[in-house]
């Protein structure tokens, strides 16, 4: 499987995670994108990260809008997923990670991949206060 690969079982698409997620996760912003995130212990056959993304109709009419943003942010995420979890030896967690595109205008790569940088960082810290 190629390294920039984002196969079904890293897709975060059950319904019953989703409204889980959105329900108890955490939440952190990097405007225009919010972050939503939910730790969970690791399971096997489970993917470390299992990962979302929506754009909403309020802000984009047209499908091919929205759906332009979430491949995108997907496409970034895609490439640069390698790096967004270092788990501590010893610590096994699962997390279940959801991108909301809160911006009015269609943003460019450019600044999606700015602030698509951040993220792991934000959530690298998130967690580890989490944990102490």
């Amino acid at each position: 499987m190629s390294l920039f690969s984002f196969p079904k079982y890293e897709r975060l698409k059950s319904r019953k995670d989703i409204e889980t997620l959105f329900r108890t996760g955490k939440a952190f912003f990097i405007s225009p994108l919010k972050i939503i995130y939910l730790e969970l212990p690791s399971q096997s056959g489970m993917p470390p990260i299992q990962f979302g993304v929506s754009a909403p109709k309020r802000n984009f009419k047209r499908a091919v809008d929205r759906n332009l943003i979430k491949r995108r942010i997907r496409a970034i995420y895609r490439t640069t997923k390698s790096g967004w979890l270092k788990q501590p030896e010893g610590n096994s967690i699962r997390l279940q990670l959801w991108i909301l595109y809160n911006g009015k205008q269609i943003p460019t790569s450019a600044q999606l991949t700015a602030w698509m940088a951040e993220i792991p960082v934000r959530l690298e810290a998130a967690l580890s206060r989490s944990r102490s």
